[in-house]
């Protein structure tokens, strides 16, 4: 059960106790975050996604001592905002935002389209989480983060769209270093093909499809 150091409602707490039954990491990953201190729980929350690999590479086959992590994702996407941020836009708040989005993700774990979650079911889940690991620090963290999950600024849907975009350079940097992996994650270019939420989206989109067909056509 959950303990009651929790400020969440009725509903809230049954919510995750429900979701336990599927998914059984989820009280006791809420619970240690809960029994970590309030104002240290954001420097808990970032050292975990060090060790969080990313489910989407994992399920695809590659193994956990070459898969990405979910804070070299970060840092990753970070990088890619610095080159591929339209100009006029708030850099820093793109930035940050990319910084923040995934730490839900220290308590729920990083769910996949293959998971037996409904998108409604893990927004809750990490809209809770973020709850609790931004509970005693300033509000305008949270509504950062709301801002982004929400896509509520031109900032909060190009961060969108960079973040998803550094699947796909993962994706050939992956299939570059090991021809075996020639069509792997094809179903990433597929399934984010209509996904965009800004103009730098399909750029992007289009920039690795054509980088991971000119590397297919070279013999190696």
């Amino acid at each position: 059960m959950l303990t009651d150091a929790f400020n969440f409602s009725a509903s809230d707490r049954a919510f995750i106790e429900q979701m336990d039954v599927r998914f059984p990491h989820l009280i006791s990953a809420f619970n240690e975050a809960a029994a970590i201190p309030a104002k240290q729980r954001y420097k808990w929350a970032r050292k975990r996604l060090e060790n969080l690999l990313r489910a989407g590479y994992t399920r695809h086959g590659i193994p956990d001592d070459k898969a990405e992590t979910v804070r070299e994702h970060i840092d990753a996407s970070k990088a890619l905002a610095a080159y591929w941020a339209p100009k006029g836009m708030d850099l820093n708040l793109i930035l940050f935002m990319i910084e923040i989005h995934d730490i839900g993700e220290a308590i729920i774990g990083d769910f996949t389209p293959k998971d037996d979650i409904t998108r409604e079911e893990k927004m809750r889940l990490e809209r809770l989480a973020v709850e609790l690991i931004f509970e005693k620090m300033d509000p305008c963290l949270k509504e950062i983060w709301l801002s982004f999950e929400d896509k509520t600024c031109a900032e909060a849907l190009v961060a969108h769209d960079i973040e998803k975009a550094q699947c796909l350079f993962k994706a050939l940097e992956y299939e570059i270093k090991d021809k075996a992996l020639k069509g792997t994650f094809d179903d990433f270019w597929d399934n984010l093909e209509t996904r965009w939420s800004s103009d730098i989206g399909p750029k992007m989109h289009k920039h690795t499809k054509n980088a991971r067909d000119r590397l297919r056509a070279t013999p190696r």
